[in-house]
Order: C-alpha cells, then sequence, then structure tokens
C-alpha cells in the first residue's frame, strides 16, 4: 500500500491528471459496489438501498442526497449533458467494512 506514496504526480500533464482522477473514481465506485453486494450477501437482509445518492463525475468524493438545494457541481454536470440519473451510484459501505482484496493489507 506504501507504493502509491512514491508516485511523482508532477511529471503528469493536467490530461494525465485529469484521467486518472476519472480512472480512481471508477475504481473506488466499482470497489464500493463489491463491498455492498459483499455485505448484501452476508447481512442476512440487515443491509437496505437507502436510495438515490449522486455522485460528481469530476470529483467522486463530491455527493448529494437530492434533499436541500443542488449543489453547484449537479447543475453544471446537467449544462454538461449529463442525466441526473447518470450522476446515481451506490455510496456503498464505510471503507472500514469493505472486504479487503487478495494481496491487500488492512492498515
Amino acid at each position: 500500500m506504501s507504493h502509491w506514496k512514491q508516485l511523482d504526480l508532477s511529471v503528469l500533464s493536467l490530461r494525465e491528471l485529469k484521467d486518472l482522477q476519472q480512472r480512481i473514481g471508477r475504481e473506488i465506485s466499482q470497489r464500493q459496489e463489491e463491498g455492498l453486494r459483499w455485505l448484501r450477501e452476508h447481512s442476512g437482509g440487515l443491509v437496505e438501498k437507502r436510495g438515490p445518492v449522486y455522485r460528481n463525475p469530476h470529483n467522486s468524493a463530491e455527493t448529494w442526497s437530492g434533499r436541500g438545494k443542488q449543489p453547484g457541481w449537479v447543475a453544471q454536470a446537467l449544462t454538461e449533458g449529463h442525466s441526473l440519473e447518470s450522476l446515481t451510484k451506490d455510496v456503498g459501505a464505510s471503507d472500514d467494512f469493505l472486504p479487503i482484496k487478495a494481496g491487500e493489507k488492512s492498515s
């Protein structure tokens, strides 16, 4: 896990950084979906989906529950041609509860 600390991001162009950011966002979403699927299979029906949560396609750390004032990133994504449905993602569980993949070490 410590090998990522050795990456020198300063050598990447802005385009390469943005591509990397998108790849990281997709990987995080995939792992969260896998974790939620795992929890559903092993929880005896105790895990329920809470409804749609919207995730910023440019910054996966930004989410919106669909309640309250719409964040600026939602309006921007809609003007860029995204549909509200395309912004819907499973948030999944906290990383602390996700199963560890083979080869990964818990911290």
